[in-house]
């Protein structure tokens, strides 16, 4: 199948450097909708229910241009799509709301570096405990919401 695949795009090159949502497309027969996030903010509670219900992937992107593999300061790399594995509603070390996601790459050379990430002083005991975090280079790392929606500009469902 790959290399039939590769033929219709003339070189296994051009699949690597391609839209892989396009190929999900091609191989599952789904439809795919992107959400650019650049003007709009997505609602939480949408996205959630839509986690939660398992009505599709998620996939985000930090830009929609694969080819652009770049780790920025942040540890995100542009051109790499990460998969949503989790959204909680929490309270953070002050008491407030806070809204977790929990993100997975096939990256496990750099991870997010912010807030929330594996070394961040956002973190107490007790949250760490509740959302399951470890300190580790597996790839998997935790964001706000708000700095999700400062950092990535594409989601896809």
């Amino acid at each position: 199948m790959e290399k039939i695949y590769a033929k219709v795009f003339y070189s296994y090159w051009n699949i690597r450097k391609g839209n892989p949502f396009i190929t999900l497309r091609d191989f599952t027969s789904f439809p795919i909708v992107e959400i650019p996030l650049t003007n709009s903010k997505l609602d939480w509670e949408l996205l959630k229910s839509k986690y939660e219900n398992k009505e599709t992937d998620i996939l985000v992107s930090v830009t929609k241009v694969p080819k652009m593999y770049k780790i920025q300061r942040n540890g995100l790399i542009r051109g790499l799509f990460y998969t949503l594995v989790g959204m909680m509603d929490l309270l953070d070390k002050e008491g407030d709301s806070l809204q977790l996601m929990k993100f997975k790459s096939s990256n496990l050379e750099t991870e997010w570096n912010g807030d929330y990430s594996d070394y961040s002083d956002k973190w107490t005991k007790n949250l760490r405990y509740q959302v399951g975090s470890q300190v580790k280079k597996d790839g998997a790392f935790f964001m706000s919401y708000q700095d999700f929606l400062k950092n990535f500009t594409c989601v896809t469902l």
